[in-house]
């Protein structure tokens, strides 16, 4: 049993009631939520630039966890003045920085399940960043004055924005683990009610979740968007809520009469790695805690890789048919990464094999557990392998028919759709 020390205990000053969700404070068409930046500016870069490409009445929230990495004062100075041009909530982050004392550590609230060396590592980060933050007295004023939750209507829909969940700032509730047990969906499910919203969109535990629920209700975490969400991805995530549906999105849901999409940030990692070791050099606290999801993506452990249950069962926050979100997410950023690599041309042998045995290898596990969606996974199979036999010669027809069909398919969203019978 581990102790409510710092970065376990959840400080009174976090929690909130659901009188907080009754206020609307703005109405708009399309709604972008982005939690978990983590101070990565390369990530925050291709965040605005596809929130700008969108059009009509919008708003850009950012839901807390902006700053974490950014030790070094230029870098905070950046990310925190071009998140002011924005809407935004205040994380355990903002919120511990902010503070003038405070026995909370990182104020993470961590549960049970995560050991107390990354709560320690934790602990240690958030010492490291108020130092370069105290040099930024009025940043500090400006964080502490934020709110912890905002609600928005999209589309004639209520969407109450929070870092953590539906009781507190901190709140694991809405996490992966949480929603994978029958009380947590139960709890999960009496939150809607109570904040009588439609969607909730969160951020907090890192890990992402599209979780729906009786009346077309939907929980939303974008994870994270300044680091890898999926094993083997390098981009982040971020949460797009719209009357209009997105041609980029990585998975969706709808919700009454709005599209509930996480989209793909696909920023320069190599800068952004350099960056990171710059700051944060091998044996630091950062680096023993994060390198390897920032390398690799995440870690998954046991079930909580499942991270959407677009049909309902009333009692687990797994995927109904035992597809994870996981492998369909790796294959679009696989197809994208194809369908880029033919175009630009040049030696593209090896790796256009390596990306065609991914492909083929993530298609062979959806098949798998999808009694393989008919003719069409014989398909994709036929292309695949097709494909691998002269992947040594970029020029193949078969290869460019096979990078358009799977960005296509992938795109749309309609091999989604197939799995989850939602179309004929």
């Amino acid at each position: 049993m581990h102790s409510a020390g710092p970065g376990r205990a959840c400080p009174r000053g976090y929690r909130y009631g659901p009188a907080v969700f009754q206020k609307t404070d703005f109405q708009v068409e399309t709604l972008w939520v982005a939690g978990g930046l983590y101070g990565n500016p390369f990530a925050l870069e291709r965040l605005i630039e596809l929130y700008e490409r969108d059009s009509g009445r919008k708003a850009l929230v950012f839901n807390g966890d902006f700053h974490w990495f950014d030790v070094d004062s230029s870098q905070f100075s950046q990310i925190q003045t071009l998140v002011d041009k924005f809407w935004a909530l205040r994380g355990n982050v903002e919120t511990e920085l902010a503070a003038r004392a405070s026995d909370a550590g990182c104020g993470c609230g961590y549960p049970e399940w995560v050991d107390d060396e990354t709560v320690a590592y934790s602990n240690r980060i958030i010492e490291r960043l108020k130092t370069a933050a105290r040099r930024f007295p009025a940043a500090l004023k400006r964080l502490a004055a934020l709110p912890m939750q905002r609600v928005a209507k999209v589309g004639g829909e209520r969407v109450a924005i929070v870092h953590g969940d539906a009781d507190s700032l901190a709140g694991w509730g809405f996490s992966q683990e949480a929603l994978a047990t029958p009380a947590g969906i139960a709890a999960a499910a009496r939150s809607f009610e109570t904040a009588g919203v439609r969607i909730f969109a969160s951020s907090h535990t890192c890990l992402p979740v599209l979780q729906s629920f009786p009346e077309e209700r939907v929980i939303v975490n974008n994870g994270a968007a300044g680091m890898p969400n999926f094993r083997g991805t390098s981009s982040g995530l971020a949460t797009r809520i719209s009357l209009r549906p997105s041609q980029n999105t990585l998975y969706a849901v709808k919700a009454g009469n709005v599209f509930v999409e996480a989209i793909g940030l696909e920023y320069n990692t190599q800068a952004w790695e350099k960056c990171f070791l710059a700051q944060w050099p091998a044996g630091s606290d950062a680096h023993r805690s994060y390198y390897e999801r920032i390398a690799g993506g995440p870690r998954y452990a046991d079930c909580r890789q499942h991270v959407i249950d677009v049909k309902f069962t009333g009692q687990l926050a797994v995927d109904p048919i035992g597809f994870t979100l996981e492998e369909l997410a790796r294959l679009k950023i696989h197809s994208g990464q194809l369908a880029a690599l033919l175009e630009a041309g040049g030696e593209v042998g090896k790796k256009l094999d390596f990306l065609l045995q991914e492909m083929n290898r993530e298609t062979n596990t959806i098949l798998s557990k999808t009694s393989g969606v008919g003719e069409l996974g014989l398909r994709i199979t036929e292309l695949l392998d097709g494909s691998l036999d002269g992947a040594q010669d970029g020029s193949s027809p078969l290869v460019n028919r096979t990078a358009a069909f799977m960005r296509g398919l992938t795109g749309c969203g309609t091999l989604r759709k197939l799995i989850y019978r939602q179309i004929p």
